[in-house]
């Protein structure tokens, strides 16, 4: 897991998160299902 694809300001957040789950305080799915949030949250909505 990497934090590409996050935005700046959330890096440290993913950051955080990715050594919870190195850390065995979540599991490594937990983490990718956070971050995934987190990547979608970031992302701006598309126009039609």
């Amino acid at each position: 897991m990497s934090v590409s694809g996050v935005a700046e300001p959330h890096q440290s957040t993913v950051a955080a998160i990715l050594r919870a789950a190195g850390n065995a305080l979540i599991t490594t799915a937990e983490a990718e299902l956070v971050i995934a949030r987190i990547r979608d949250h970031a992302t701006p909505p598309t126009r039609s």
